[in-house]
């Protein structure tokens, strides 16, 4: 029987992330979790903001609003 994510180790949690380029809003409010263990996919079109996130995941940029944690670290 699977276990829902709050009993899992949760890796990667990012909630309500927001980012702008002056008007420009590339990130609207993302939010998910990923499990650790797990594998996890990241998929969008050309300018939908994947590379974005991975930036502010990996702390090369910084949000507007919101939050990511990686392994319990702000």
């Amino acid at each position: 029987m699977p276990r829902s994510m709050e009993e899992k180790h949760v890796a990667i949690r990012v909630q309500g992330l927001q980012k702008s380029y002056q008007r420009l809003h590339v990130l609207k409010g993302v939010d998910f979790d990923v499990a650790g263990g797990s594998i996890f996919a990241l998929l969008g079109s050309n300018g939908a903001g994947k590379a974005t996130i991975v930036r502010i995941i990996t702390t090369l940029l910084k949000t507007d609003w919101g939050r990511a944690r990686v392994n319990g670290f702000d």
